[in-house]
């Protein structure tokens, strides 16, 4: 690791309707490293999970699309993202 590299991420979420009773939820991450104006690394990753919610009231289907599921995402992008990098020495 450089001391002198500046980083950046960037996250997002989205959610879409798969199949009839099926929701996808898509985890985007990115991140960037430089030195200067070289550009050390860039990655992005899109993660996505296909729910299916029973007997859940119609009010409680967005907060779990938006907050709950890529929740249960984060941490497997998180680990690919993480060896991505390391693995390409970064």
């Amino acid at each position: 690791r450089s001391a002198d590299a500046d980083r950046a991420a960037v996250a997002g979420v989205g959610a879409l309707g798969a199949l009839a009773d099926d929701d996808e939820v898509d985890l985007r991450i990115g991140a960037k490293a430089t030195r200067g104006e070289d550009v050390m690394f860039i990655t992005e990753l899109v993660y996505s999970g296909v729910f299916q919610f029973v007997n859940v009231a119609q009010e409680d289907i967005e907060p779990l699309l938006l907050i709950e599921c890529p929740r249960l995402l984060f941490p497997f992008s998180r680990r690919m993202l993480a060896e991505v990098t390391r693995e390409g020495g970064y």
